[in-house]
């Protein structure tokens, strides 16, 4: 049997396994605490990276570039990591990480999709609580009375589950 599957395939587990411990104990608590009023400090980089400044998603781009560039670099020079196994194991942990965390950016848990949409400067949340906003669609004269798409809403944001968020689009 080759010497390098195991290594390979640990490598390549590890990243998706870091973004998902990362979405469910990092992400999604800090979140709720934030959205339930646990805590007024928001997370670090939600406001200008919106999803991709969760920590789920920084970690696995961040542990996916390093994990490659070292694999890369180890391949290359033959420093650092000398041998074949612990080569591949960071190659594949690299581009397994790198991906994971980009799609953790761009599929952020609901909740922190509710945090990012509670942000003051996003259009959705300045529409949804200081006016009424409308879309006006190509089909529609603009001379016709538009329907409001957003009400102020008087509740709080309840952080909702990731299966509640999917059966919207079934």
């Amino acid at each position: 049997m080759q010497s390098y599957i195991l290594p390979a395939t640990l490598g390549s587990a590890m990243g998706p396994i870091q973004t998902f411990m990362l979405r469910e104990y990092v992400d999604t608590p800090q979140a709720n605490n934030f959205l339930n009023g646990k805590t007024t400090t928001k997370p670090l980089l939600v406001k200008q990276l919106k999803g991709f400044g969760t920590a789920s998603a920084l970690g696995g781009i961040i542990g996916g570039v390093v994990g490659l560039g070292l694999g890369l670099y180890a391949a290359k020079s033959g420093k650092i990591l000398r041998t074949f196994n612990e080569q591949i194991a960071a190659l594949t942990y690299g581009a397994s990480a790198l991906t994971s965390g980009i799609m953790s950016g761009i599929y952020p848990t609901a909740a922190m999709q509710n945090l990012i949409a509670q942000d003051p400067s996003n259009p959705i949340y300045t529409a949804t609580s200081s006016r009424r906003a409308t879309i006006i669609s190509p089909s529609r004269p603009a001379n016709a009375p538009s329907k409001p798409v957003f009400a102020p809403s008087t509740s709080a944001v309840v952080p909702t589950s990731n299966q509640s968020v999917l059966k919207n689009f079934q």
